[in-house]
């Protein structure tokens, strides 16, 4: 039974079991991982669009377990899910392509810097400027 299933994963959220931190809670302690270790990051473009990147995946996930909690309290008609919570979905779904862009760029970043050995310094100076014109 799926309804079961959903309510215990509902459950799961709300109260943690055995010890063990919830699914929220884990994901909250993951995303503050990640912010960390993209400030630790010595290219300060790359440690902002980390840091951003944990800011929507915060916001994302906030919005996501309200939204599971606002379903799991009751029936919820489709009138209320036209007005209240497709809009919501909405803003989920463009929060996730924008966590996935940043996610992407930070990617082709590390990749560039990587293929040009040294990489780029600060104010965007190429380690290897003396070689070339």
């Amino acid at each position: 039974m799926e309804g079961n299933g959903n309510e215990r994963e509902l459950n799961a959220t709300a109260t943690a079991s055995a010890g063990r931190p919830n699914s929220a809670a884990r994901r909250a302690e993951r995303i503050e991982e990640y912010l960390q270790d993209s400030l630790e990051k010595v290219d300060p473009l790359q440690a902002n669009l980390g840091a951003g990147a944990a800011d929507l995946m915060h916001i994302r996930s906030k919005l996501a377990e309200s939204l599971k909690a606002e379903l799991g309290a009751g029936q919820v008609t489709l009138d209320e899910y036209r007005k209240d919570f497709a809009p919501a979905v909405s803003s989920l779904l463009l929060l996730d392509r924008h966590i996935v862009s940043y996610a992407r760029l930070s990617h082709d970043l590390k990749r560039i810097e990587s293929s040009q050995g040294k990489g780029l310094h600060r104010h965007g100076e190429r380690a290897d400027r003396g070689e070339g014109s």
